[in-house]
């Protein structure tokens, strides 16, 4: 979920909070300020604390929220991810624990995306 962009309903809430944080700036010399509803302005009120509103829609179609975390026991052949070309993550059931062939493969995740996602990452460490 990290690693998914923002998308363009929390942009638009940040923006809203941006507007805010104008307004205040700019009738900050004003001794008659005017400033909108906070709550109008991508905030929420929660027990007298104003809080921001990240987002008003999801993050992702849930089709692809259920797509990118799996219940697999050792991620083989019936693993989602691997079925979508993809990594599984720490959400997953495995935890994206890559199985090294040590014959102790018991919940531990076997999916090759999680494989290569792994030594790319390596790779990339070590090259920096």
């Amino acid at each position: 979920m990290k690693e998914l962009p923002p998308t363009d309903d929390s942009f638009h809430q940040h923006l809203l909070r941006c507007v805010y944080q104008l307004s205040i700036w700019r009738n900050v010399i004003s001794t008659n300020v005017q400033l909108p509803e906070v709550t109008e302005c991508g905030y929420y009120i929660d027990n007298d604390i104003v809080q921001p509103v990240l987002m008003t829609q999801p993050a992702a179609a849930p089709e692809l929220l259920n797509a990118i975390i799996c219940n697999c026991v050792s991620c083989d052949n019936n693993c989602t991810c691997s079925n979508y070309n993809q990594s599984c993550t720490a959400a997953c059931t495995c935890r994206a624990e890559f199985c090294y062939g040590d014959g102790n493969d018991d919940d531990i995740c076997c999916n090759p995306f999680t494989y290569n996602a792994l030594y790319e990452t390596i790779d990339n460490d070590l090259s920096d």
